[in-house]
C-alpha cells in the first residue's frame, strides 16, 4: 500500500512508499483522507502489500516456500482494504509452483498487482522463484529459496492537483518549480531470498526483501531506495498425533519490518472436519477473522478485518479471499508442509 505526500518533495529524494506526506489531492472529505492515509506511513504503516493469509499467498510471503507444497499448486487472493473511504487499496495475488523428485530445483512464477487512491498509483510486480529443500534430520528439513522480481509503478499525475502560494492550507509550491518533474511509469528489479525451518510439527521462515533496494522515484534524475524488508513467520502443531483427531489446532505468529514499518500478528487456527476457522490480532491495528474450506485438493477462505486503529472502523475494515488448487502426485522424497494449507 503506497503512500502519498512524499510523492511530490523528496528534495529530490521522496518516495510514494515512505508516505511522510500531506494530501495535495482536491477530492471529496474522505477521499482526501484515504490518499494521506494512502501515502502517510505514520498512519497506515505499511510499504509492501501485505496480506492477513499470509500462507494463501505463500510464493510472495517468502521465496523459500516455493515447492513446499509437495506437489503443484496454484494459489490467488484478493484484498479490498478500506471499502468504506473513496480511495480504496485493491491487490491482487496469483502464483504457482511445482516440484518434482527428478530436478534438483523447484521453481514458482506469481504475479501482484496493487492499485492505491482510485488508480493514482498502480503497482505490478511479476516475480521468478526457484527452491530447494534439504533433509537436516529425519523429519527435520531446510528450504532455500530465492526471487527475482520486475516492478513496474504507474503514476496518473492528471488525478494530482498542487498547491500553489495563495493557498493557506499547503504552503507547498511544488507547481512552480520548473525542476518539479514527475514520470508517469518507473520500473526496477528487485531480489528476495529466505528460509524456512520445518518438521512434522512446526515451520519457521525468515524472509529478507529488496536487498538490492532498487530506485523507485517517480522524479526524474531522483533517487528513492525500496527499503529492505525483513520477515519471519511460524506456526506449531498441537497435536503431534493427528491421525485418529478430527480436529487439528495450529498457533501462528508473523512479524515484519520495512524501514520505519512494524508489524506484529498472532492468532490460532483449526481444521474440524474440512473446514478451517481462525482468530488473529494485529498489534494496535485490528482483529482478523477467517473461515475456510480445505479439501486435498481444493481449498477456499474467506478474511475480515475489523479496525481498532485510530482510523476506527469508518473504513469498513478489510476482507480477503483466497483460493488454491492443488495437482499431481506428492512427491516422497521432497520435504514438504501440506498441512500449510490448513494455516490462517
Amino acid at each position: 500500500m503506497p503512500h502519498l505526500l512524499n510523492l511530490l518533495h523528496e528534495n529530490h529524494r521522496s518516495s510514494l512508499q515512505n508516505r511522510e506526506n500531506k494530501s495535495l489531492v482536491k477530492y471529496p472529505f474522505f477521499l482526501i483522507i484515504s490518499i494521506f492515509l494512502l501515502l502517510h506511513g505514520g498512519i497506515s504503516k505499511a510499504q509492501d502489500p501485505q496480506f492477513t493469509q499470509t500462507y494463501s499467498s505463500a510464493l510472495y510471503a517468502n521465496p523459500a516456500f516455493t515447492g513446499s507444497a509437495g506437489q503443484g499448486r496454484v494459489q490467488a487472493a484478493h484484498r479490498i482494504q478500506w471499502p468504506g473511504i473513496p480511495g480504496t487499496f485493491y491487490t491482487t495475488y496469483i502464483g504457482a509452483d511445482i516440484t518434482n523428485d527428478k530436478l534438483p530445483l523447484d521453481f514458482g512464477l506469481n504475479y501482484l498487482r496493487d492499485q492505491a487512491g482510485e488508480g493514482i498509483l498502480t503497482t505490478q510486480v511479476f516475480s521468478l522463484n526457484v527452491g530447494r529443500a534439504m533433509k537436516l534430520f529425519k523429519n527435520v528439513a531446510l528450504r532455500i529459496g530465492g526471487s527475482a522480481q520486475l516492478h513496474t509503478r504507474y503514476l496518473d499525475a492528471s488525478k494530482l492537483v498542487f498547491s500553489s502560494v495563495d493557498d493557506p492550507y499547503n504552503q507547498y509550491i511544488y507547481g512552480n518549480d520548473p525542476n518539479f518533474t514527475l514520470k508517469s511509469r518507473v520500473g526496477y528489479i528487485s531480489f528476495n531470498s529466505g528460509i524456512v525451518l520445518q518438521s512434522n510439527t512446526f515451520l519457521f521462515a525468515y524472509g529478507l526483501h529488496h536487498f538490492n533496494e532498487p530506485n523507485q522515484s517517480f522524479f526524474n534524475n531522483g533517487v528513492s531506495r525500496l527499503p529492505v524488508k525483513q520477515t519471519a513467520q511460524g506456526s506449531l502443531r498441537i497435536f503431534k498425533n493427528e491421525a485418529k483427531r478430527l480436529s487439528k489446532i495450529y498457533l501462528n505468529a508473523a512479524i515484519a519490518k520495512q524501514q520505519d514499518f512494524k508489524y506484529f500478528m498472532a492468532g490460532v487456527s483449526a481444521l474440524h472436519g474440512k473446514w478451517k476457522i481462525g482468530v488473529s490480532y494485529r498489534d494496535r491495528d485490528s482483529y482478523m477473522g477467517l473461515l475456510g474450506f480445505v479439501t486435498n485438493a481444493f481449498a477456499v477462505s474467506y478474511s475480515y478485518d475489523y479496525t481498532i486503529s485510530r482510523l476506527t472502523n469508518a473504513t469498513a475494515g478489510s476482507h480477503e479471499i483466497a483460493l488454491a488448487y492443488y495437482f499431481g502426485k506428492m512427491q516422497e522424497k521432497r520435504a514438504s508442509i501440506p498441512w500449510m494449507k490448513e494455516l490462517f
